[in-house]
């Protein structure tokens, strides 16, 4: 069972969704459709900050990557942010459908992969090797 959260009322309640399913999704796109799209960021950290406390794994969601469907790989931010994202704990992306019709679709799993683990080993305020 994977429970969506896409709206401030999901959010509001992820503690008790987390008791009855088996996976989070925080779905960043339609989030920013039923909220405000500058505070995108704030409820993005408040969910990672208590990714501690959760029993289900936490995947996110929303244009993760979508710089490959334009210019034919990930922008560096984006690839800053799933880095981020990963050194939280975040379990992984869902990378949406047009991911898998760009240019390079396998590259963008590898590169997925990739930072998932070289960054889930991070831990707060140590110094990462190059």
């Amino acid at each position: 069972l994977i429970a969506k959260i896409e709206d401030k009322e999901g959010f509001d309640n992820i503690l008790e969704i987390d008791k009855v399913t088996d996976v989070l999704w925080f779905c960043r796109g339609d989030f920013a459709n039923n909220t405000a799209v500058l505070d995108l960021y704030k409820y993005e950290k408040q969910i990672l900050d208590k990714i501690s406390v959760y029993t289900s794994p936490l995947y996110v969601a929303g244009e993760c990557f979508m710089g490959i469907i334009h210019e034919g790989l990930p922008s560096r931010a984006e690839i800053a942010h799933a880095g981020y994202l990963f050194s939280c704990g975040v379990n992984g992306l869902v990378l949406t459908d047009e991911i898998t019709q760009s240019k390079m679709p396998v590259n963008v799993f590898l590169l997925a992969d990739k930072l998932k683990k070289k960054y889930r080993k991070y831990i707060p305020g140590q110094v990462l090797d190059e």
